[in-house]
């Protein structure tokens, strides 16, 4: 089994355009490899054309398969990986009284 990995990292700007206005953009990431999972072991499955397979684990003894119920586990298999974008345009009208306009992007992958 191997251990689960993480990496992380993020990166920010910042620029003002005049002493009111001011745009930051910053994004951020991670990804993480060897994750745990967890494996139903006789689960049967299902193929892209539709098809339904039994199980390959315990396929050489169906007499086996056929008395249990469920074998679960786990496995180091996962992965993962994040990705934002955030900007942040602020314009400054009085002392007081600022607006902001935030955009927010995002990606998930599994």
């Amino acid at each position: 089994m191997r251990p689960a990995t993480s990496q992380q990292w993020n990166l920010s700007v910042e620029h003002q355009f005049t002493d009111s206005t001011t745009l930051q953009v910053g994004y951020v990431g991670q990804h993480g490899t060897h994750l745990m999972v967890a494996m139903p072991y006789l689960q049967k499955q299902l193929h892209a054309d539709g098809t339904i397979t039994p199980s390959p684990f315990l396929s050489g003894n169906p007499t086996l398969q056929l008395e249990l119920s469920q074998i679960s586990g786990t496995a180091a298999i996962g992965n993962m990986r994040y990705d934002a974008l955030q900007a942040t345009l602020q314009k400054r009208f009085q002392q007081r009284f600022a607006r902001a306009g935030h955009i927010h992007l995002l990606e998930v992958h599994d």
